[in-house]
């Protein structure tokens, strides 16, 4: 089975729980090649089993180089997706705020992987996200626009800096998987 773990990143986040997966994937001796997304064209995806497609989130959803890949797939493509992002918000477990913050600062990334997976009849095993350090663009945003109270601001700023950590690589590698359990499953 060959698999194809693509990636779009601006700041290394996304390629580092990328790399989590290839490693993972790999050591269970499957063929796996590992892309930056813009040297993947839409057609080349046929060539895999499954594809690992993930993101930076932007404005609440996936990248615009990730959108434009989803949206260059042919109807009923003969590979399954699984997705993976890295946002700079909080997680929605932790309480009500954090849901409020995930919802509206990267709630969007798993719907735009469910929306196009319907639409183009692909076949979606399952998402991952974690959270990541953001680039300095970014943070000075989110502190102006997001977590605007200086309190809960150092608070943030100290727990976002060590993401991904280790934490996160472990779930990353148990999604990659999860995502091959569910693989197998469906092609047995």
């Amino acid at each position: 089975m060959r698999i194809l773990i693509t990636y779009f990143t601006q700041s290394n986040n996304t390629k580092e729980i990328a790399e989590s997966i290839f490693e993972e994937i790999t050591a269970q001796n499957h063929e796996v090649d590992i892309e930056r997304i813009e040297n993947v064209k839409p057609e080349s995806l046929n060539e895999y089993a499954l594809v690992f497609i993930g993101s930076a989130c932007h404005h609440a959803d996936v990248a615009e180089p990730v959108k434009a890949l989803l949206k260059g797939i042919s109807p009923s493509p003969p590979f399954k997706i699984a997705g993976f992002v890295t946002h700079a918000t909080k997680t929605e477990e932790g309480g009500k705020r954090n849901k409020e913050l995930y919802d509206r600062w990267a709630g969007k990334c798993v719907k735009t992987f469910t929306q196009v997976s319907d639409e183009k009849n692909i076949e979606f095993l399952g998402y991952f996200h974690c959270k990541g350090i953001p680039i300095p663009p970014i943070a000075d945003f989110i502190h102006q626009e997001i977590v605007t109270e200086e309190e809960e601001w150092e608070e943030y700023k100290d727990e976002i800096k060590n993401h991904p950590d280790e934490k996160d690589h472990l779930q990353a590698k148990e999604f990659a998987n999860i995502m091959l359990l569910k693989f197998g499953k469906l092609v047995s």
